[in-house]
């Protein structure tokens, strides 16, 4: 929880498994994952809980409360490789690497990124914060999240076809940003996956930015972020679906974005509000 210190967050889920497993026959708890970017946090509750379990506190739990604790170590992939991923660089990797791309200087710290690269730890994270992309090869590490203001996505489905596309209805989403409001249609069997991406990437507050108007110049005004969109249901419009490849090119800006089929989940079933704070 950002701003809470880690010995009271640490505190409070142990409190917190405790009173679920006083439950007993009832509880329906069967495992507990945590996740956080620091592995040293993860690390913190996994000791806060074992001594929990050794000083008898959890005792009531049933069988299946009490395999719920069992430690998984499974890191994320959040860009650089942790100890439990990656335990050592060899010399040789140093020696074949040389120096590191952003201070070209001899490796302090170093950290191996996903793409096999190995940069300085301090170099990687003030390149992070500022973009998210091994500074070798370009390739994208950890999820890239946008300056997009709050706003919902609204996502549902009718049976009024595109040109082109009879029988097969379409998805509307709405987006709203403060006062700003836009639609994009697309068409039901190849747009799914699509849609799915698009979602995926409001919720990384990818769609729109805060930038310069293309049309009236306007500066600090609320703007598409090179994600092309389809927005009026008529073929021979300027913003008009369906237009040529458009399913393909939306799917490699999304890419450039770092989202992927391998981001979404094909069991979406689509119809929803999504809310970026």
């Amino acid at each position: 929880i950002f701003g809470v210190p880690m010995d009271i967050c640490t505190e409070q889920y142990v409190q917190a498994v405790w009173l679920y497993s006083k439950l007993g026959a009832d509880s329906s708890l069967r495992e507990i994952h945590f996740v956080d970017i620091v592995p040293e946090v993860v690390m913190k509750i996994q000791t806060r809980f074992d001594e929990f379990v050794k000083k008898g506190e959890l005792s009531k739990a049933d069988k299946f409360g009490t395999s719920s604790l069992r430690y998984h170590n499974k890191p994320c992939d959040l860009g650089f490789q942790t100890e439990t991923k990656a335990p050592s660089i060899s010399e040789q990797e140093l020696k074949d690497q040389g120096q590191c791309a952003i201070c070209m200087d001899d490796f302090t710290n170093p950290k191996k990124l996903v793409c096999g690269h190995i940069i300085c730890t301090d170099c990687i994270s003030q390149q992070f914060a500022v973009k998210q992309v091994c500074p070798n090869c370009g390739k994208i590490c950890g999820i890239i999240t946008g300056d997009q203001p709050p706003g919902t996505m609204r996502i549902s489905r009718d049976w009024v076809s595109c040109v082109g596309f009879e029988g097969v209805g379409r998805i509307c989403i709405s987006y709203h940003l403060m006062e700003e409001s836009r639609r994009q249609i697309i068409q039901l069997r190849e747009g799914e996956d699509v849609c799915r991406m698009l979602k995926v990437a409001f919720q990384r507050k990818l769609i729109f930015t805060i930038g310069s108007s293309r049309t009236t110049g306007e500066e600090g005004v609320i703007t598409w972020n090179d994600i092309h969109h389809k927005t009026d249901p008529r073929p021979q419009s300027q913003f008009g679906y369906p237009g040529p490849s458009y399913l393909e090119r939306v799917t490699d800006e999304l890419k450039t974005k770092g989202v992927t089929h391998a981001d979404i989940n094909l069991n979406d079933k689509l119809e929803s509000t999504i809310y970026s704070d």
